[in-house]
């Protein structure tokens, strides 16, 4: 949503209504814009209604008989090319003789010199500002262009009632320095372990990619041999009938010349008057 322009003098009775609702002690009071959203920046009250969204239609405080307020808020109008934001701060009280609780909508609220305060603009949005009678700057800001955050809801407005010292304020933004240091960590911490988490499952993806590699050429070579031994069993026959036909063949060669041998020593024994066959 755009910033639009903004018009710290325009009279909030012009763009505001706050119409209260007596119960007892509390009264209720409804900050309604009569045209245009409104934006709750700050405040030490309780709400009653809490907005759906930081710009909205409607909000709703809760005021004691007793209590003092402060209600930082915005209010923008559209405009035909752009829109137009005020920026407003109001008391508001609640005396125990009091019908009801007092706020001036055609005031502008003035803080004490020690107490300053005000609803500046940055590129993050609006945001309530502080400062002390030292010079010291707090806001409400998340990334404040000066100072420092404080970050606890109500705490900035109840300062500049002068109903909460400006040690709680420093202690409120130390809390917050070291919250956001320990998230700094947290995040560096959340980061480096995505880091060596990454490192770890890119390093079993490798390792699941090798095994899922080897188990494919072990398939491969499986069915290779598979293959070979179908082969040799598909050989094993004709394997068997040419050992048999060598055995048998060796079986005659033998007795072939077991048989040449005996004639040859016959004729032999002839030739010389010797008779082999007495011989054995």
């Amino acid at each position: 949503m755009s910033a639009g322009r903004r018009n710290k003098f325009m009279r909030a009775s012009k763009l505001l209504a706050v119409p209260s609702n007596i119960e007892g002690s509390e009264t209720t009071l409804s900050f309604i814009p009569k045209k245009g959203r409104i934006r709750l920046i700050d405040t030490n009250l309780r709400a009653a209604i809490k907005p759906l969204s930081p710009e909205c239609n409607m909000f709703s405080m809760v005021i004691k008989r007793g209590e003092r307020g402060l209600v930082a808020l915005t209010v923008t109008r559209p405009r035909k090319d752009w829109d137009e934001t005020f920026p407003f701060i109001f008391e508001v009280s609640f005396g125990e003789r009091d019908k009801e609780p007092k706020i001036d909508l055609n005031k502008i609220w003035i803080p004490s010199s020690e107490r300053v305060g005000e609803i500046v603009y940055t590129n993050q949005g609006y945001f309530l500002q502080i400062m002390t009678a030292d010079g010291k700057f707090f806001s409400n800001c998340d990334k404040p262009d000066r100072g420092a955050t404080v970050m606890k809801p109500g705490l900035l407005c109840r300062f500049l009632l002068g109903l909460s010292p400006i040690d709680e304020v420093e202690r409120a933004a130390i809390e917050h320095s070291v919250e956001e240091s320990a998230r700094e960590q947290l995040a560096k911490a959340k980061a480096k372990i995505e880091g060596n988490d990454r490192e770890y499952w890119d390093a079993i993806t490798a390792a699941t990619e090798k095994y899922n590699k080897v188990a494919k050429e072990n398939k491969l070579l499986q069915e290779r041999i598979e293959a070979r031994d179908l082969e040799l069993s598909r050989l094993r026959p004709s394997h068997k009938a040419a050992v048999d036909l060598a055995n048998a063949l060796s079986k005659d060669w033998q007795w072939c010349l077991r048989t040449e041998t005996v004639v040859a020593l016959a004729n032999f024994g002839r030739i010389i008057g010797i008779d082999f066959s007495r011989h054995k």
